[in-house]
Parts: structure tokens; sequence; C-alpha cells
């Protein structure tokens, strides 16, 4: 059995593959797969992929731990119907930021769909 701490972080690694659905038409994915290794920044893209007719106005949510700042990706952006477009994500990690291993959540929503959808990376911080 595992400890709750790891348990949680378990169902971290996991959980973004069950909860992501398409949504609205709206899907994304993170091209990288495998954990990011921060630095002073973290960059981290994604496969942003619309099967509506119309263009959409997408609104990304991001969800990073306490104090990392995001510096490019998080304002909105259209996504054009029937095509994939790239969303690059950067943030910055704090130098005091504590060793280990955090999950970076982004949720896309649009005016129609506020629950929207999402796919998430890992990001160690290393020792």
């Amino acid at each position: 059995m595992f400890p709750p701490s790891r348990a949680v972080l378990a169902l971290a690694l996991v959980l973004p593959a069950v909860v992501r659905a398409q949504s609205d038409g709206l899907s994304i994915r993170a091209l990288r797969r495998e954990p990011l290794t921060a630095t002073a920044s973290v960059t981290a893209v994604f496969a942003v992929s619309s099967s509506s007719a119309d263009t959409q106005r997408v609104m990304p949510h991001v969800e990073t731990p306490k104090d990392w700042t995001i510096l490019l990706g998080g304002s909105q952006f259209h996504a054009v119907g029937g095509q994939t477009s790239m969303l690059v994500l950067s943030f910055a990690v704090p130098s005091r930021a504590t060793a280990g291993t955090y999950p970076v959540r982004v949720w896309l929503t649009t005016k129609d769909d506020v629950k929207g959808t999402m796919d998430s990376v890992i990001v160690v911080v290393p020792k």
C-alpha cells in the first residue's frame, strides 16, 4: 500500500489520461509525455485540435505550483475549426522551489463550455 502522499502523486500522474476528453469539439494533448526537468523556466508544448466547424475563442487556464509564474501561453487564442495548432506554455520556476515532482494542468474553456478539456505535464525540480 502506498503512503497517502505517494497515492496522491500516482493518481495525479494517471488522472489526466483518464479525465482528458473532447469538449465542445476541442481537445488538448501534451506533445511530450515524459517528465520535464525544471531549470529557471520550463516550456511545454500542447497540440490543440478543434473538430468544430467554427473558429472558437479559447481561454487556457493553467494550474501551476504556488509562486510559479506563467511567462507565455496564458492568453486567449482562436482555435480554427478542423485544424490543430500548438499552444506553447512557458513558466518560471522560483530558485527556492523545493525539489520534487509537480503536475502542471492546462484546461481549455470556451464561452459555450466553461468546464472545458484538460491535459497536464509533469515537471521535476531537481535537488
